[in-house]
Protein backbone atom coordinates (compact mmCIF):
# COMPACT_ATOMS: atom_id res chain seq x y z
CA UNK A 1 0.00 0.00 0.00
CA UNK A 2 1.51 3.37 -0.82
CA UNK A 3 1.67 6.73 1.48
CA UNK A 4 -0.86 8.14 -0.27
CA UNK A 5 -2.86 5.26 -0.36
CA UNK A 6 -2.36 4.90 3.18
CA UNK A 7 -3.28 8.42 4.16
CA UNK A 8 -6.67 8.46 2.00
CA UNK A 9 -7.85 5.22 3.98
CA UNK A 10 -6.41 7.10 7.43
CA UNK A 11 -8.52 9.84 6.68
CA UNK A 12 -11.62 8.24 5.23
CA UNK A 13 -11.91 5.89 8.38
CA UNK A 14 -12.06 9.40 10.62
CA UNK A 15 -14.74 10.96 7.97
CA UNK A 16 -12.63 13.99 7.35
CA UNK A 17 -13.19 15.50 3.38
CA UNK A 18 -10.30 15.99 1.30
CA UNK A 19 -11.39 19.82 1.00
CA UNK A 20 -10.73 20.27 4.69
CA UNK A 21 -7.23 18.48 4.65
CA UNK A 22 -6.58 20.61 1.14
CA UNK A 23 -8.06 23.82 3.55
CA UNK A 24 -5.70 23.26 6.39
CA UNK A 25 -2.58 22.57 3.81
CA UNK A 26 -3.70 25.41 2.03
CA UNK A 27 -3.67 24.17 -1.23
CA UNK A 28 -6.69 23.43 -3.42
CA UNK A 29 -8.86 20.15 -3.20
CA UNK A 30 -7.80 18.42 -6.57
CA UNK A 31 -3.46 19.52 -5.48
CA UNK A 32 -4.12 17.43 -2.45
CA UNK A 33 -6.29 14.42 -4.15
CA UNK A 34 -2.89 14.62 -6.32
CA UNK A 35 -0.72 13.58 -3.01
CA UNK A 36 -3.71 10.93 -2.40
CA UNK A 37 -3.50 8.94 -5.47
CA UNK A 38 0.19 9.12 -5.75
CA UNK A 39 0.39 11.07 -8.70
CA UNK A 40 2.31 14.46 -6.54
CA UNK A 41 5.67 14.53 -4.43
CA UNK A 42 5.21 14.68 -1.23
CA UNK A 43 8.09 15.97 1.18
CA UNK A 44 8.19 14.81 4.23
CA UNK A 45 7.10 18.29 5.93
CA UNK A 46 4.25 18.25 4.18
CA UNK A 47 3.49 14.56 5.20
CA UNK A 48 3.86 15.34 8.65
CA UNK A 49 2.25 18.13 8.22
CA UNK A 50 -0.95 15.94 7.44
CA UNK A 51 -0.36 13.26 9.58
CA UNK A 52 -0.97 15.87 12.27
CA UNK A 53 -4.36 17.14 10.61
CA UNK A 54 -5.49 13.63 10.77
CA UNK A 55 -4.46 13.65 14.73
CA UNK A 56 -1.78 10.81 14.01
CA UNK A 57 2.04 10.37 13.88
CA UNK A 58 4.01 9.97 10.58
CA UNK A 59 4.56 6.27 11.84
CA UNK A 60 1.11 5.58 12.73
CA UNK A 61 0.62 6.08 8.69
CA UNK A 62 3.81 4.08 8.08
CA UNK A 63 2.75 1.74 9.86
CA UNK A 64 -0.65 1.51 8.24
CA UNK A 65 -2.26 -1.78 6.95
CA UNK A 66 -5.62 -3.01 6.29
CA UNK A 67 -3.99 -6.51 7.55
CA UNK A 68 -4.08 -4.43 10.97
CA UNK A 69 -7.78 -3.19 10.64
CA UNK A 70 -10.27 -4.13 12.77
CA UNK A 71 -13.88 -3.23 13.57
CA UNK A 72 -14.75 -3.06 17.26
CA UNK A 73 -18.24 -2.87 17.45
CA UNK A 74 -19.97 -1.56 20.89
CA UNK A 75 -23.23 -1.24 22.54
CA UNK A 76 -23.78 2.27 23.93
CA UNK A 77 -27.28 3.77 24.94
CA UNK A 78 -28.00 5.09 21.93
CA UNK A 79 -27.26 1.64 20.06
CA UNK A 80 -24.80 0.19 18.39
CA UNK A 81 -21.47 2.14 17.88
CA UNK A 82 -18.55 1.53 15.68
CA UNK A 83 -14.85 1.92 16.92
CA UNK A 84 -12.11 1.71 14.24
CA UNK A 85 -8.91 0.56 15.62
CA UNK A 86 -5.64 -0.24 14.17
CA UNK A 87 -4.11 -2.48 16.45
CA UNK A 88 -2.03 -5.47 16.62
CA UNK A 89 -3.22 -9.61 17.50
CA UNK A 90 -1.52 -9.09 20.48
CA UNK A 91 -3.65 -5.69 21.70
CA UNK A 92 -6.58 -7.52 20.13
CA UNK A 93 -6.07 -10.67 22.31
CA UNK A 94 -5.21 -8.30 25.82
CA UNK A 95 -8.38 -6.23 25.11
CA UNK A 96 -10.61 -9.92 24.97
CA UNK A 97 -8.58 -11.02 27.73
CA UNK A 98 -9.69 -7.99 29.94
CA UNK A 99 -13.19 -7.61 28.94
CA UNK A 100 -13.81 -11.83 29.28
CA UNK A 101 -12.19 -10.84 33.00
CA UNK A 102 -15.01 -7.86 33.50
CA UNK A 103 -17.89 -9.98 32.47
CA UNK A 104 -16.91 -12.89 34.24
CA UNK A 105 -16.73 -10.65 37.20
CA UNK A 106 -19.99 -9.25 36.24
CA UNK A 107 -21.60 -13.10 36.16
CA UNK A 108 -20.74 -13.56 39.61
CA UNK A 109 -22.09 -10.71 41.03
CA UNK A 110 -25.49 -11.55 39.08
CA UNK A 111 -25.15 -14.85 40.55
CA UNK A 112 -24.60 -12.99 43.88
CA UNK A 113 -27.83 -11.18 43.67
CA UNK A 114 -30.23 -13.92 42.39
CA UNK A 115 -29.06 -16.20 45.24
CA UNK A 116 -30.33 -13.07 47.93
CA UNK A 117 -33.54 -13.07 46.35
CA UNK A 118 -33.70 -17.01 46.09
CA UNK A 119 -33.05 -17.10 49.80
CA UNK A 120 -35.15 -14.58 51.03
CA UNK A 121 -38.58 -16.55 49.74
Amino acid sequence: MQIGSKIKKLREMKNISQSFVAGKLKISQSSYSKIESGSSDLTFSRFQEIASILGVEPEQIMGFSNDNLFFNVTHNKKGIGVNINQMSQQEIIKSHESHITSLKAEITNLKNVINKILSKK
